[in-house]
């Protein structure tokens, strides 16, 4: 897209009203993600009548958006539940269990992550010498980017929020790897 004359608008849309916008012009996006927390996106791409430049490919998939659930395939995606206005709800308490065969383990990616900060929790727990264990809780907005391996074939993973402030939530998305792949204890790694 030609920098200032041709440009893509994004914008999320709630109940036929704009709820967000954000425009892209130039280039030096690609691999960008975008995350939704509604269920209406509205794609806009204007051009001028004079340089003309590739313009844009984009890709989109869908997460599931629940209270909770049970996942058994070797790769997938979630998504804390969310209201219409793109926030998660008070009160929450919802699990979700990701269980793979036994020569298998989780890699598991947070791709967005905002939450009440002290308050609202997601608590990750993972089989180990077939006892459940507390691995971490996550809180605020710094997990965005991070990534978690199980040590063996479960994860459970516990979201909480309070009766008060709410935020994004989280999108998660995971993949499995054979147990050889990794060392067999829990790696928490920085991907920026």
């Amino acid at each position: 897209m030609e920098q200032r004359y041709d440009t893509l608008t994004i914008e999320q849309v709630i109940s036929g009203s704009t709820a967000s916008r954000q425009g892209l012009t130039g280039s030096g996006h690609v691999g960008k993600r975008f995350f939704s927390m509604v269920n209406v996106l509205k794609f806009e791409f204007r051009s001028d009548e004079s340089v003309t430049k590739r313009g844009f490919l984009a890709r989109y998939h869908t997460i599931l958006s629940v209270c909770g659930g049970s996942f058994t395939s070797l790769n997938g995606s979630f998504s804390s539940p969310f209201n219409s206005d793109g926030k998660y709800p008070n009160n929450a308490n919802c699990r979700y269990e990701i269980r793979v065969p036994q020569d298998r383990r989780i890699v598991l990616t947070f791709d967005d992550f905002e939450l009440e900060q002290g308050y609202d929790k997601l608590g990750i727990k993972q089989l180990s010498s077939r006892s459940l264990v507390h691995v971490t809780e996550l809180t605020g907005s710094k997990v965005t980017g991070r990534s978690f391996t199980s040590a063996e074939n479960l994860f459970v993973l516990q979201f909480t929020s309070d009766k008060t402030v709410t935020a994004r939530g989280f999108v998660a998305r995971y993949h499995t790897i054979k147990s050889g792949s990794k060392k067999g204890a829990l790696a928490d790694m920085d991907t920026d």
